[in-house]
């Protein structure tokens, strides 16, 4: 999330940059930008449940054993 607060601002200048060289304008929205925080807030909390779920099935004696 920090990482996006800080590429976020720097993206939508590069991004408009570039599109005000193009000869049809298109606006850039905020809702790029939101839906991207979600994307990654969606996808931090599923691998951290699959992550936090393997270790919760796995065999104690094993994690032990290996140590």
């Amino acid at each position: 999330m920090i990482a996006f607060f800080i590429a976020a601002p720097i993206a939508y200048l590069v991004i408009d940059k570039v599109l005000q060289n193009l000869p049809y304008r298109v606006p850039v929205s905020v809702d790029i930008f939101v839906y991207t925080l979600l994307g990654i807030i969606f996808l931090s909390i599923i691998t951290t449940s699959y992550q936090a779920l393997k270790t919760a099935m796995m065999d104690p004696v094993k994690s032990l054993k290996s140590e």
